[in-house]
């Protein structure tokens, strides 16, 4: 066999090797830890990035631009798998595809700096392998930390107050077309449907209906007419059918909740009103710090399609 078919040969073998190694660790990580974790986010990607760095030539990893692709090929490989068999949903994936892509590459940097440094034709770099199976025994022994967090959001709707009120407090039924499309639906997350109060004081109950059969039930705390609700959230995650929300970011779940949240109308100048809206949620992670990020991301992006449909219909009305 030529040189260039051996190399090309222990490339693909890195390669897919780099895949398999990937599914095997999150199978191991799901039975124990569960892969909301340090180990499975951001320790995984490292060392599987350096695994086609491991199979090739000191001649191969020269270019350094090649090296940093390569491992993007293993996690483009192992994403597509989970997708593709379950294991993962498009919301999940999402969160952890930064994370893969920077370290994956980190660590076939590293891995390439001691190889091309390293007088010997081997480096004793395969006990890293070993890596991740050793820190998910460490964090096993961890409890999740709870963390509560706030997110305000608002809009200028160009109405009166009791116009704004009015739409705010009889949603009734929502066309897809009323509503912004936003990152967070394009990966599964899905879309208001309806909204309905039984009584419009506290002790009331609001009742919301989204797409694919989701349901949550807002019971009102506080009611003052054409100022402001607050309610406390009531999401039963045995409610939603099977596969709506991947269990990693279920409302209502182990890991994300949203507790509380209110609505307001501030005077914004003359003509206009500010509707602000602001929801309290919960996450509870090893790695909360990169958690809450994301759940500000989507519970803002909630708010913004809630809000930018009171507005859309609030200035509807006045045209």
């Amino acid at each position: 066999m030529s040189d260039r078919f051996i190399r090309i040969r222990n490339l693909v073998l890195g390669l897919f090797g780099g895949i398999l190694y990937c599914i095997a660790i999150f199978l191991i990580v799901a039975e124990i830890q569960e892969v909301v974790s340090f180990t499975y986010v951001f320790l995984l990607p490292l060392v599987a990035g350096a695994i086609p760095v491991f199979f090739t030539s000191k001649e191969q990893i020269q270019v350094f631009w090649k090296v940093l692709v390569w491992p993007w090929f293993v996690i483009a490989g192992f994403l597509y798998s989970m997708v593709a068999f379950d294991m993962e949903g498009l919301i999940c994936v999402l969160i952890i595809l930064g994370p893969f892509l920077m370290l994956g590459a980190l660590g076939a940097f590293l891995v390439r700096t001691i190889r091309l440094y390293h007088s010997g034709k081997q480096t004793p770099l395969y006990p890293l392998l070993l890596l991740p199976l050793f820190c998910v025994g460490v964090e096993h022994q961890l409890n999740d930390v709870d963390y509560v967090g706030h997110v305000e959001s608002s809009v200028v709707v160009e109405a009166d107050r009791a116009e704004v009120w009015e739409q705010l407090t009889h949603i009734g039924q929502v066309k897809v077309e009323e509503l912004d499309s936003r990152l967070i639906h394009w990966v599964g997350v899905p879309m208001p449907e309806s909204s309905s109060f039984d009584r419009r004081e506290v002790g009331g109950k609001r009742h919301i209906v989204c797409q694919k059969r989701v349901q949550f039930i807002e019971e009102i705390t506080d009611w003052k007419e054409e100022e402001s609700f607050s309610f406390d959230v009531d999401v039963n995650p045995y409610s939603i059918p099977p596969y709506t929300l991947d269990e990693h970011v279920m409302i209502g779940g182990r890991y994300f909740d949203v507790l509380s949240g209110g609505y307001r109308l501030e005077e914004a100048g003359e003509g206009e009103v500010r509707l602000v809206l602001e929801i309290d949620y919960r996450v509870s992670t090893n790695l909360n710090f990169y958690a809450k990020w994301w759940a500000e991301l989507f519970v803002g992006q909630l708010n913004e399609t809630v809000l930018g449909l009171i507005k859309r219909r609030s200035e509807a009305e006045l045209r």
